[in-house]
């Protein structure tokens, strides 16, 4: 089991990622791939099970449309340390499809990238190998000062912030 950051906690990852093959049953959370998501949903949604999916940088989150409101977990691999897209798919997920529940960055996720990777709606880290997990928390006050607003705080600025306006004064 590995450990991750939950909400600036450390925790044991008790989520189950399905291998091709493997049956779903009687196991309280699960992660598949997209694929996997995509040719079983009427099966998996009729599980009793929390559900979680798993993307690539690659994929199309907008495909998730349909099985937003049932998802749980949606995993994000981070392929290398620059790797940009995953920061775009959170911002999608969480401004644009109301995602709710656990964002989860996985893959080459290095500490510096913790702040940054909060602003865009993660709440889940899990971190490349070599990283230290506990040290991976005090990341979170190492860079304090943000240029646009955070995810989580983005209901209490409104179209009268001048943090989203721009003016010629």
């Amino acid at each position: 089991m590995s450990v991750l950051i939950n909400h600036h906690h450390l925790i044991d990852d008790d989520w189950i990622r399905l291998q091709p093959g493997d049956e779903p049953l009687h196991r309280p959370k699960i992660i598949v791939d997209l694929s996997r998501l995509q040719q079983q949903w009427a099966f998996l949604k009729s599980l009793d099970c929390e559900l979680g999916v798993e993307l690539d940088s690659s994929d199309d989150v907008e495909v998730l449309l349909d099985f937003i409101d049932d998802l749980r977990l949606i995993v994000l691999n981070f392929s290398s340390f620059s790797d940009g897209q995953g920061f775009s798919q959170a911002r999608l997920l969480r401004h644009r499809m109301f995602f709710k529940g656990l964002l989860r960055a996985q893959g080459e996720v290095l500490r510096d990238q913790l702040s940054f990777m909060q602003q865009c709606g993660f709440n889940q880290f899990q971190l490349a190998n070599g990283e230290e997990a506990q040290l991976g928390l005090n990341a979170f006050a190492e860079i304090t000062p943000s240029y646009q607003p955070l995810v989580s705080e983005s209901k209490r600025f409104g179209s009268s912030s001048p943090l989203l306006k721009c003016s010629n004064q």
